[in-house]
C-alpha cells in the first residue's frame, strides 16, 4: 500500500520503531524510547508474574519483579519465606504475596493458628479449624482435615484447605469446600 504525500515515509518509519523498539512516547519535540524487553514472564490470566526472578528484563539488565500483577521489590521474589518475615513485613499487599509464595495453610499451621474447632466427620475421622489472625489483614482459617479413604499402606492423606474467614466450625468449612449447604451432614449411606 502507498500513501501520498510523505505519510508513507512516516507510516514505514513508524513501522521500523515498532519492529526495534519497546515502549515509546512521541511528543511535539522530542520521543522518549526504550529497549525492547528481552524476557517477559506472564501468568495464565496475562499479568506480569514470576515466581523466581523478574517478570520482565530490559537489555541492560534492569527488571521489574511482580506477583500475579501485583509489582514487588525484588526481595519478596529472590529471599526465603519465613514465618518471622511474613510477620515482620508492614506491607499489607505484599504480606499477601509472602503468604502465598509460603503458602496460607502452612503458614497458618507454622506460625502457631489457634485451634478454634475439633470434631469427628460422620465416619470418625477428625478434622480441625484453624485460626491464625493477620495484622492489617484478614485472618487466616484452615480445615485440617483426614482422607476418609485409607492408602494402600493403611495411612491417610492430609490436607488443610484455606477457608473464609468467617467460618467457625469443621462442618461448615468442609461443607463450604464441597459447595454444600452448611449444615448438610455425610453420612455412609449418602
Amino acid at each position: 500500500m502507498r500513501l501520498p504525500g510523505d505519510m508513507d515515509a512516516r507510516l514505514h518509519a513508524w513501522a521500523e520503531v515498532s519492529r526495534t523498539c519497546g515502549w515509546w512516547w512521541p511528543h511535539s519535540d522530542y520521543v522518549i524510547a526504550c529497549w525492547r524487553h528481552t524476557a517477559i514472564h506472564l501468568d495464565n490470566t496475562g499479568r506480569l508474574h514470576s515466581p523466581d526472578g523478574p517478570a520482565i528484563v530490559w537489555p541492560d539488565g534492569w527488571g521489574v519483579y511482580s506477583w500475579h500483577g501485583i509489582r514487588v521489590p525484588a526481595e519478596i521474589i529472590t529471599e526465603p519465606v519465613t514465618v518471622e518475615r511474613i510477620d515482620a513485613t508492614g506491607n499489607a499487599e505484599h504480606r499477601r504475596v509472602l503468604i502465598e509464595r509460603y503458602g496460607s495453610a502452612q503458614y497458618a499451621l507454622d506460625s502457631g493458628a489457634a485451634v478454634i474447632h475439633e470434631c469427628d466427620d460422620e465416619e470418625g475421622v477428625p478434622m480441625r479449624l484453624l485460626h491464625r489472625e493477620v495484622e492489617g489483614d484478614e485472618p487466616i482459617v484452615v480445615l485440617h482435615v483426614l482422607n476418609t479413604t485409607v492408602d494402600p499402606d493403611g495411612t491417610r492423606r492430609e490436607y488443610h484447605i484455606r477457608v473464609p474467614p468467617g467460618m467457625t466450625d469443621c462442618y461448615t468449612a468442609r461443607n463450604w469446600g464441597l459447595g454444600l449447604p452448611a449444615t448438610t451432614r455425610l453420612d455412609a449411606q449418602t
